[in-house]
């Protein structure tokens, strides 16, 4: 929901969720993400706990993944994107969403960029374009035919992010209509949907 990750017991839910995943051998953790964003560091545990996870684990951008929603995307597996989705813009602000001080900002995108870089390594994505989505730079950057202006954070497109660079996709795996189309995508036809 758009309030999930703004809700500390969603947090509290979903650690329970993927636990339950893993003792009962699930085939896969599915995210269905449509959220504005939310709560910096819960969201930074569960990217540690999904990155631990030992069975699959996918986002569905359905419609938006920004900030928080963009972070918990790119710990899983694989993300799809529904036809006009959207992720990225996942600056760090405020809890009431002002401005962050020079040096608490300093420290947090240290903290946060060394979780990125430990997500990126896991599942082989360019650790510069998870760091656009965050941190502004202070000159353009490009990544294929994506621009990110110098001091804009990215925000990708469904066709952006499934655009080709270097033989592989920017950032998610293909676009996806639904949970169930995912589900046979990834081999799982016929599973039950919690």
């Amino acid at each position: 929901g758009k309030d999930d990750l703004m809700n500390k017991q969603s947090f509290k839910f979903w650690r329970r969720m993927l636990r339950r995943a893993e003792d009962e051998k699930a085939r896969a953790v599915l995210f269905d993400l449509d959220t504005p964003g939310g709560y910096a560091f819960e969201t930074k545990e569960i990217m540690s706990e999904i990155t631990r996870l030992t069975i699959p684990s996918y986002a569905f951008v359905n419609e938006n993944a920004l900030s928080a929603g963009a972070l918990m995307s790119v710990a899983t597996d694989g993300i799809y994107m529904s036809p006009e989705g959207t992720i990225g813009a996942a600056g760090l602000v405020s809890g009431g969403g002002a401005e962050i001080g020079e040096m608490m900002r300093k420290k947090l995108h240290s903290s946060f960029e060394a979780q990125i870089r430990s997500v990126a390594d896991k599942n082989g994505l360019d650790p510069e374009l998870r760091r656009a989505i965050m941190i502004p730079h202070p000159r353009d950057r490009v990544f294929g035919s994506v621009v990110v202006k110098a001091g804009e954070l990215l925000t990708l497109t469904a066709t952006e992010a499934t655009s080709l660079r270097d033989g592989r996709t920017l950032l998610a795996k293909a676009v996806a209509g639904s949970i169930e189309e995912i589900a046979q995508m990834e081999g799982m036809e016929g599973v039950e949907i919690v």
